[in-house]
């Protein structure tokens, strides 16, 4: 059985780079399980990436950060910068530097319990923006080929 082409509308968001690490918790010490490369840009990424940003844009009580003017002690927006200004580092360095930073800070928080990070180079309206995300597994429900219903997260 055939199923007719599902017309879907391009996504405002072009995604430049993405890469997912995993921030896992070992022994009260936070470790990166990194990648080493990039994930590519299937259709299920860019519905992730515009899901994260419909999601962000309807909650009320929006986060953010800011940079602190101590890049010593709190380096990210040299990271960035080295990134997308001097171009003397690329998207899986830049990622992976972040990632040693969060493991450092997650330390410091007795609640942090870790996850997926997810951090992507996207560009819409003419504007540049990098999204990090901590996503986390859910239990659901899916149901199988034969009509069975197993656990499965998501």
């Amino acid at each position: 059985m055939e199923f007719p082409a599902i017309d879907v509308p391009p996504s405002k968001n072009s995604i430049g780079a993405v890469i997912v690490h995993d921030l896992v918790k070992v022994e009260n010490k936070f470790k990166a399980d990194e990648r080493d490369d990039l994930l590519k840009v299937t259709p299920t990424v860019q519905r992730l990436v515009d899901q994260l940003i419909s999601e962000y844009a309807k909650r009320t009580g929006k986060s953010h950060g800011r940079f602190e003017e101590d890049k010593d002690n709190y380096p990210m927006s040299k990271y960035i910068s080295d990134y997308y200004i001097d171009k003397s580092k690329n998207f899986v360095v830049l990622s992976q530097s972040m990632m040693r930073t969060l493991c450092i800070e997650a330390d410091k928080k007795p609640g942090a319990t870790g996850g997926h990070v997810f951090i992507a180079h996207i560009s819409r309206d003419d504007l540049d923006y990098l999204i990090v995300a901590i996503l986390t597994d859910e239990l659901g429900a899916a149901l199988t080929a034969g009509k069975d219903v197993q656990d499965s997260l998501y």
